[in-house]
C-alpha cells in the first residue's frame, strides 16, 4: 500500500453463499460516512449476466468491476479452467492496488482512505490451482480480516472448523460477523451459542432486511488506531 492513510479490510468466508457480499456492501456503506471508502471484488464466479451487480448496488466509491469475471457457479480455479482463463495471485494484488491509489488520489484531505476487499467463496476454497482464498488474503496484509459465518443451522461446525484451521495457518480473523444467508430455527440464537460455547464473539449479527453494519465499521476503526 504506497499511501499511508490506507486502510484495508479483507472479507472472508466459512463457505460460499454465506452472506460476504452482503457483509462487504454494510461495511462499505458505514464506513464511507466517515471515509472515503471503495468496494472490490477481485474475482466473481457465477456472474452470468450479473458482473456489475456488485457494483451497481454499491453506494460507495466508484468500484471497478470484477479483475476476473467468470460465468460459471463453480470454484473460480474450476471456472477459470473451463472458460481458458488464468489468473495469478499477484495480478490481483497489483489490481487492488491500483484502485485504491485511484481512490487515495480523489481525496487527498481524509485522515484515512478505505478498501474492503470480498474473497470468492470459503477462506481455504482454492482460488487458484496454487492458491487459496487465505493465499489472497495473506497477500494483502497488512489488512482486517473479517471471517463471514450464516446466522443458520451449522454455523457452529462451520465457524469452529474455519477457524481451528485459519489459526492452525497462522492467519486467525480479527473480526467475526453473520448474516441470516437463510433462515432457520436457529437464526438469531447462533451469536449466543457462539459466544456461550467459547468459538468466538461475533462483533455483527445482520438479519434479514438490515443491512447497518455500524458495530462492525466501529470495530474495525478502533483497530485501524491501535
Amino acid at each position: 500500500m504506497s499511501d499511508p492513510r490506507l486502510r484495508r479490510v479483507v472479507v472472508v468466508g466459512t463457505g460460499t453463499g454465506v452472506g460476504k457480499t452482503r457483509v462487504t456492501r454494510a461495511l462499505a456503506r458505514a464506513l464511507r460516512r466517515r471515509a472515503p471508502t471503495l468496494a472490490l471484488k477481485p474475482v466473481e464466479s457465477g456472474a452470468g449476466g450479473d458482473a456489475r451487480a456488485f457494483d451497481a448496488d454499491n453506494p460507495v466509491a466508484v468500484s471497478p468491476h470484477p479483475r476476473i469475471a467468470l460465468t460459471a457457479a463453480l470454484s473460480p480455479h474450476l471456472a477459470a479452467r473451463r472458460e481458458g482463463q488464468q489468473f495469478h495471485v499477484k495480478t490481483l494484488v497489483e489490481w487492488v492496488e491500483a484502485a485504491e491509489d485511484s481512490l487515495a488520489l480523489c481525496d487527498a484531505t481524509s485522515p484515512y482512505v478505505c478498501s474492503v476487499i470480498e474473497t470468492a467463496g470459503g477462506a481455504l476454497s482454492p482460488l487458484t490451482p496454487e492458491a487459496r482464498n487465505l493465499d489472497l488474503c495473506i497477500a494483502l496484509d497488512p489488512a482486517l480480516m473479517v471471517l463471514v459465518g450464516p446466522d443458520g443451522l451449522g454455523v457452529l461446525h462451520a465457524m469452529t472448523a474455519t477457524l481451528v484451521a485459519l489459526r492452525a495457518l497462522g492467519r486467525a480473523p480479527d473480526l467475526v460477523a453473520l448474516s441470516a444467508a437463510w433462515s432457520d430455527e436457529s437464526t438469531g440464537t447462533n451469536a449466543d451459542e457462539l459466544r456461550l460455547l467459547g468459538i468466538a464473539d461475533p462483533t455483527l449479527v445482520l438479519a434479514s432486511g438490515d443491512d447497518d453494519a455500524e458495530p462492525l465499521a466501529r470495530a474495525v476503526l478502533s483497530a485501524f488506531r491501535r
